[in-house]
């Protein structure tokens, strides 16, 4: 029932959301399954032990409302921290070869001068998934799958980056295990 609900969902975001589509690149997945991650866990990382490179000197630590959990979906807001970074375990090994499943959300993003947008998920050591837009930007629904290029050991940290200029709002709807 979960899972008829959030399709639904994610199909009445595609006919709201103007320019809506696949990302370039990527596969158009049939099914969704989980839990790989659990909405829960996600946690702020603090700046000391934030993986993913290029953070300026002047970004310092996030309040606790530059993110926050909607039921299953993870939402960062930029106008709180334009560089966020959160984390949540793997609840699951996953092998080499797996398919993860991508859904995501972005509001109008706006700034005040031409900027880019960045959206990043990944382990520790391994960018799974990048995707760099320029702002201004109509809202877009992004749908698609990746395949891992290496195993995730269960408890491995799982980051989602975002970082802009301007006061901007992302929604991570599923990342997710595709069934075999």
């Amino acid at each position: 029932m979960q899972r008829q609900l959030r399709h639904l969902w994610l199909c009445a975001l595609m006919v709201v959301c103007g320019g809506c589509g696949d990302e370039p690149g990527m596969t158009t997945p049939t099914t969704i399954t989980g839990p790989w991650l659990l909405a829960s866990d996600w946690a702020l990382v603090e700046p000391e032990k934030d993986p993913i490179p290029g953070r300026p000197t002047h970004a310092g630590a996030c309040e606790h409302g530059a993110f926050r959990l909607e039921t299953d979906v993870l939402e960062l807001d930029t106008g709180v921290c334009p560089w966020i970074t959160v984390a949540a375990p793997a609840q699951r090994p996953l092998a080499a070869g797996t398919t993860l499943t991508i859904a995501l959300l972005h509001d109008n993003l706006i700034s005040n001068t031409s900027a880019l947008s960045t959206f990043i998920i990944g382990t520790a050591t391994t960018t799974l998934y990048e995707r760099t837009v320029p702002i201004p930007r109509p809202a877009q629904f992004v749908e698609g799958a990746i395949t891992l290029t290496e195993p995730v050991p269960e408890g491995a940290l799982i980051y989602v980056h975002v970082r802009n200029h301007g006061a901007n709002t992302y929604t991570l709807l599923e990342v997710a295990p595709a069934p075999p």
